[in-house]
Protein backbone atom coordinates (compact mmCIF):
# COMPACT_ATOMS: atom_id res chain seq x y z
CA UNK A 1 0.00 0.00 0.00
CA UNK A 2 2.63 2.45 1.11
CA UNK A 3 4.70 1.75 -2.30
CA UNK A 4 2.01 2.48 -4.20
CA UNK A 5 0.62 5.38 -3.04
CA UNK A 6 4.89 6.72 -2.73
CA UNK A 7 4.80 5.72 -6.62
CA UNK A 8 1.69 8.00 -7.18
CA UNK A 9 3.26 10.56 -5.41
CA UNK A 10 6.02 10.57 -7.58
CA UNK A 11 3.63 11.67 -10.87
CA UNK A 12 2.70 14.98 -9.84
CA UNK A 13 2.24 16.35 -13.40
CA UNK A 14 -0.32 14.16 -14.00
CA UNK A 15 -1.81 14.73 -9.72
CA UNK A 16 -1.58 18.54 -10.76
CA UNK A 17 -3.17 18.18 -14.23
CA UNK A 18 -5.77 16.16 -12.88
CA UNK A 19 -6.55 19.05 -10.36
CA UNK A 20 -6.19 21.49 -12.78
CA UNK A 21 -8.87 19.91 -14.74
CA UNK A 22 -11.31 19.72 -12.02
CA UNK A 23 -10.36 23.25 -11.35
CA UNK A 24 -11.70 24.74 -14.81
CA UNK A 25 -14.35 22.80 -14.97
CA UNK A 26 -15.75 24.47 -11.42
CA UNK A 27 -14.23 27.76 -11.85
CA UNK A 28 -17.04 29.83 -14.29
CA UNK A 29 -20.69 28.24 -12.52
CA UNK A 30 -18.45 28.52 -9.10
CA UNK A 31 -17.88 32.52 -9.77
CA UNK A 32 -20.79 32.96 -11.68
CA UNK A 33 -22.74 32.17 -8.94
CA UNK A 34 -20.39 33.58 -6.39
CA UNK A 35 -21.05 36.72 -8.59
CA UNK A 36 -24.62 36.36 -9.00
CA UNK A 37 -24.98 36.33 -4.50
CA UNK A 38 -22.37 39.16 -4.55
CA UNK A 39 -24.78 41.39 -7.09
CA UNK A 40 -28.44 40.18 -5.23
CA UNK A 41 -26.80 40.71 -1.85
CA UNK A 42 -24.96 43.89 -2.54
CA UNK A 43 -21.94 42.65 -1.48
CA UNK A 44 -22.60 42.15 1.66
CA UNK A 45 -21.26 39.58 4.05
CA UNK A 46 -23.93 39.30 5.97
CA UNK A 47 -25.42 36.14 4.05
CA UNK A 48 -22.12 34.30 4.58
CA UNK A 49 -22.35 35.30 8.38
CA UNK A 50 -25.69 33.45 8.48
CA UNK A 51 -23.90 30.18 7.30
CA UNK A 52 -22.35 30.13 11.13
CA UNK A 53 -24.47 27.68 12.87
CA UNK A 54 -26.50 27.25 9.72
CA UNK A 55 -30.35 25.49 9.52
CA UNK A 56 -32.06 25.02 6.42
CA UNK A 57 -34.14 28.26 7.02
CA UNK A 58 -31.00 30.15 5.94
CA UNK A 59 -31.22 28.52 2.81
CA UNK A 60 -34.93 28.06 2.19
CA UNK A 61 -35.32 32.21 2.46
CA UNK A 62 -32.27 33.30 0.45
CA UNK A 63 -33.50 31.35 -2.14
CA UNK A 64 -36.77 32.49 -1.79
CA UNK A 65 -35.72 35.98 -2.06
CA UNK A 66 -33.37 35.20 -4.74
CA UNK A 67 -34.19 32.27 -6.32
CA UNK A 68 -34.41 34.03 -9.86
CA UNK A 69 -31.02 34.74 -10.24
CA UNK A 70 -29.84 31.30 -8.84
CA UNK A 71 -31.33 28.27 -9.83
CA UNK A 72 -30.23 28.88 -13.31
CA UNK A 73 -26.90 28.63 -11.99
CA UNK A 74 -27.24 25.85 -9.64
CA UNK A 75 -28.99 23.72 -13.14
CA UNK A 76 -26.23 24.85 -14.85
CA UNK A 77 -23.47 23.63 -12.33
CA UNK A 78 -25.45 19.73 -13.12
CA UNK A 79 -24.58 20.20 -17.09
CA UNK A 80 -20.68 21.19 -15.57
CA UNK A 81 -21.02 17.71 -13.32
CA UNK A 82 -21.88 16.13 -16.63
CA UNK A 83 -18.52 17.16 -18.58
CA UNK A 84 -16.90 16.40 -15.37
CA UNK A 85 -17.59 12.95 -15.79
CA UNK A 86 -17.13 12.26 -19.46
CA UNK A 87 -13.38 13.88 -18.50
CA UNK A 88 -12.85 11.68 -15.85
CA UNK A 89 -13.92 8.51 -18.46
CA UNK A 90 -11.44 10.07 -20.78
CA UNK A 91 -8.56 10.55 -18.63
CA UNK A 92 -8.69 7.06 -16.93
CA UNK A 93 -6.46 5.65 -20.32
CA UNK A 94 -4.05 8.28 -19.55
CA UNK A 95 -3.37 7.51 -16.33
CA UNK A 96 -3.62 3.97 -16.57
CA UNK A 97 -1.19 4.69 -19.51
CA UNK A 98 1.30 6.58 -16.85
CA UNK A 99 1.31 3.91 -14.45
CA UNK A 100 2.63 1.58 -17.33
CA UNK A 101 5.50 3.92 -19.44
CA UNK A 102 5.36 7.03 -16.94
CA UNK A 103 3.81 10.89 -17.33
CA UNK A 104 4.28 12.37 -21.03
CA UNK A 105 1.00 15.04 -21.80
CA UNK A 106 0.53 13.83 -25.49
CA UNK A 107 0.81 9.85 -24.46
CA UNK A 108 -1.82 10.89 -21.79
CA UNK A 109 -4.40 12.01 -23.98
CA UNK A 110 -4.03 9.71 -27.18
CA UNK A 111 -4.13 6.77 -24.03
CA UNK A 112 -7.48 8.81 -23.20
CA UNK A 113 -8.82 8.78 -26.04
CA UNK A 114 -8.09 5.64 -27.55
CA UNK A 115 -9.74 3.71 -24.24
CA UNK A 116 -12.31 6.37 -24.06
CA UNK A 117 -15.19 4.13 -25.45
CA UNK A 118 -14.24 1.44 -23.63
CA UNK A 119 -14.18 3.13 -20.25
CA UNK A 120 -17.44 4.55 -21.22
CA UNK A 121 -19.30 1.35 -21.81
CA UNK A 122 -18.05 0.42 -18.88
CA UNK A 123 -18.91 2.83 -16.65
CA UNK A 124 -22.91 1.88 -18.47
CA UNK A 125 -22.68 -1.65 -17.62
CA UNK A 126 -21.56 -0.28 -13.45
CA UNK A 127 -24.95 1.76 -13.81
CA UNK A 128 -26.49 -1.89 -14.79
CA UNK A 129 -25.99 -3.20 -11.85
CA UNK A 130 -25.92 -0.39 -9.52
CA UNK A 131 -29.17 0.86 -10.38
CA UNK A 132 -30.94 -2.69 -9.77
CA UNK A 133 -28.83 -2.42 -6.48
CA UNK A 134 -30.01 0.49 -5.40
CA UNK A 135 -34.17 -0.32 -6.15
CA UNK A 136 -33.48 -3.92 -4.50
CA UNK A 137 -31.96 -1.68 -1.39
CA UNK A 138 -35.07 0.37 -1.21
CA UNK A 139 -37.96 -2.19 -1.44
CA UNK A 140 -35.89 -4.43 1.11
CA UNK A 141 -35.95 -1.50 3.19
CA UNK A 142 -39.31 0.11 2.78
CA UNK A 143 -40.98 -3.63 3.28
CA UNK A 144 -39.01 -4.55 6.54
CA UNK A 145 -40.38 -0.99 7.45
CA UNK A 146 -43.72 -1.92 6.94
CA UNK A 147 -43.85 -5.23 8.05
CA UNK A 148 -42.77 -3.75 12.13
CA UNK A 149 -43.81 0.11 11.68
CA UNK A 150 -46.11 -1.53 14.49
CA UNK A 151 -43.99 -3.60 16.73
CA UNK A 152 -41.01 -1.24 16.65
CA UNK A 153 -40.49 2.30 18.09
CA UNK A 154 -38.90 5.16 15.96
CA UNK A 155 -35.39 4.23 17.34
CA UNK A 156 -36.02 0.46 15.67
CA UNK A 157 -37.01 1.88 12.45
CA UNK A 158 -34.05 3.80 12.17
CA UNK A 159 -32.02 1.74 12.79
CA UNK A 160 -32.89 -1.24 10.66
CA UNK A 161 -32.91 1.65 8.04
CA UNK A 162 -29.19 2.59 8.53
CA UNK A 163 -28.77 -1.49 8.37
CA UNK A 164 -30.12 -1.71 4.73
CA UNK A 165 -28.49 1.32 4.02
CA UNK A 166 -24.86 0.04 5.45
CA UNK A 167 -25.06 -3.45 3.86
CA UNK A 168 -26.17 -1.15 0.25
CA UNK A 169 -22.94 1.14 0.84
CA UNK A 170 -20.55 -1.94 1.26
CA UNK A 171 -22.14 -3.53 -1.83
CA UNK A 172 -21.81 -0.12 -3.79
CA UNK A 173 -18.31 0.06 -2.61
CA UNK A 174 -17.37 -3.72 -3.73
CA UNK A 175 -19.04 -3.19 -7.10
CA UNK A 176 -17.17 0.09 -7.21
CA UNK A 177 -14.09 -1.96 -6.94
CA UNK A 178 -15.14 -4.36 -9.46
CA UNK A 179 -15.18 -1.47 -11.68
CA UNK A 180 -12.08 0.18 -10.52
CA UNK A 181 -10.25 -3.50 -11.42
CA UNK A 182 -12.48 -3.68 -14.95
CA UNK A 183 -10.56 -0.51 -15.57
CA UNK A 184 -7.74 -2.21 -15.24
CA UNK A 185 -8.44 -5.24 -17.04
CA UNK A 186 -9.76 -3.44 -20.30
CA UNK A 187 -5.80 -1.92 -20.20
CA UNK A 188 -3.49 -4.38 -19.76
CA UNK A 189 -5.96 -6.66 -21.67
CA UNK A 190 -6.21 -4.36 -24.57
CA UNK A 191 -10.01 -6.04 -24.66
CA UNK A 192 -13.22 -4.21 -25.94
CA UNK A 193 -15.54 -5.71 -24.23
CA UNK A 194 -16.75 -4.10 -20.92
CA UNK A 195 -19.04 -6.57 -19.87
CA UNK A 196 -16.44 -9.28 -20.26
CA UNK A 197 -13.64 -7.46 -18.17
CA UNK A 198 -16.11 -6.42 -15.38
CA UNK A 199 -17.36 -10.17 -15.11
CA UNK A 200 -12.93 -11.08 -15.11
CA UNK A 201 -12.44 -8.23 -12.52
CA UNK A 202 -15.38 -9.63 -10.42
CA UNK A 203 -13.85 -13.05 -10.35
CA UNK A 204 -10.76 -11.39 -9.57
CA UNK A 205 -11.79 -9.44 -6.85
CA UNK A 206 -13.80 -11.82 -5.36
CA UNK A 207 -11.01 -14.58 -5.39
CA UNK A 208 -8.71 -12.12 -3.55
CA UNK A 209 -10.97 -10.10 -1.32
CA UNK A 210 -8.44 -9.26 0.95
CA UNK A 211 -5.88 -8.21 -1.32
CA UNK A 212 -8.11 -6.01 -3.41
CA UNK A 213 -11.19 -4.67 -1.67
CA UNK A 214 -9.01 -4.52 1.69
CA UNK A 215 -7.10 -1.79 0.27
CA UNK A 216 -10.14 -0.22 -1.47
CA UNK A 217 -11.81 0.12 1.83
CA UNK A 218 -8.69 1.49 3.68
CA UNK A 219 -8.83 3.97 1.08
CA UNK A 220 -12.54 5.02 1.10
CA UNK A 221 -11.87 4.90 4.81
CA UNK A 222 -8.46 7.66 4.72
CA UNK A 223 -11.26 9.83 2.13
CA UNK A 224 -13.64 9.80 4.53
CA UNK A 225 -11.52 10.94 7.57
CA UNK A 226 -10.22 13.66 5.15
CA UNK A 227 -14.24 14.62 4.62
CA UNK A 228 -14.69 14.79 8.41
CA UNK A 229 -11.46 16.71 8.68
CA UNK A 230 -12.68 19.34 6.53
CA UNK A 231 -16.26 19.70 7.93
CA UNK A 232 -14.10 19.77 11.51
CA UNK A 233 -12.13 22.79 9.93
CA UNK A 234 -15.01 24.52 8.18
CA UNK A 235 -16.88 24.67 11.80
CA UNK A 236 -13.70 25.97 13.35
CA UNK A 237 -13.45 28.71 10.47
CA UNK A 238 -16.86 31.08 10.44
CA UNK A 239 -16.64 33.16 7.34
CA UNK A 240 -16.41 36.09 8.78
CA UNK A 241 -14.32 38.24 7.02
CA UNK A 242 -12.72 37.63 3.56
CA UNK A 243 -8.96 36.52 4.83
CA UNK A 244 -11.19 33.41 6.40
CA UNK A 245 -13.00 33.22 3.03
CA UNK A 246 -9.66 32.68 1.38
CA UNK A 247 -8.38 30.36 4.04
CA UNK A 248 -11.43 28.42 4.29
CA UNK A 249 -11.06 28.15 0.02
CA UNK A 250 -7.68 26.88 0.46
CA UNK A 251 -8.47 24.10 2.83
CA UNK A 252 -11.13 23.40 0.29
CA UNK A 253 -8.42 23.09 -2.39
CA UNK A 254 -6.65 20.86 -0.17
CA UNK A 255 -8.74 18.57 0.26
CA UNK A 256 -9.94 18.31 -3.33
CA UNK A 257 -6.51 17.76 -4.34
CA UNK A 258 -5.99 15.20 -1.70
CA UNK A 259 -9.18 13.22 -2.96
CA UNK A 260 -7.52 13.03 -6.43
CA UNK A 261 -4.29 11.65 -5.20
CA UNK A 262 -7.04 8.87 -3.42
CA UNK A 263 -8.71 8.27 -6.75
CA UNK A 264 -5.52 8.00 -8.44
CA UNK A 265 -3.92 5.69 -5.64
CA UNK A 266 -6.92 2.97 -5.30
CA UNK A 267 -6.33 2.99 -9.42
CA UNK A 268 -2.95 2.38 -9.20
CA UNK A 269 -3.34 -0.14 -6.63
CA UNK A 270 -5.55 -2.34 -8.76
CA UNK A 271 -2.71 -1.89 -11.42
CA UNK A 272 -0.34 -3.31 -9.21
CA UNK A 273 -2.48 -6.14 -7.73
CA UNK A 274 -3.70 -6.97 -11.69
CA UNK A 275 0.22 -7.02 -12.69
CA UNK A 276 1.03 -9.20 -10.14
Amino acid sequence: MLSTLLATLRQPRMLLLLYGITLLLSLPVTLSLFGAINTETERSLAPLNLLNGFDYTVFSDFMNRHDGAIWPLLRAGWYSVLVYLITAIWTTGGVLNSFATGYRAVSFWQAGTYYFGRNARLFGVTLLFAIPLLVVAILIGSLLVIAVEDTLTERGIALIGFAVLAIFGLLLTLLLCVANYARVMLFRTDDAVAFRAFGIAGRFVLTNLRATFGPYLLIIAVGSALFGLYFLLEALLPTRNWFLILLLTLVQQAFIFGQIILKVWALRVAFEQVKR
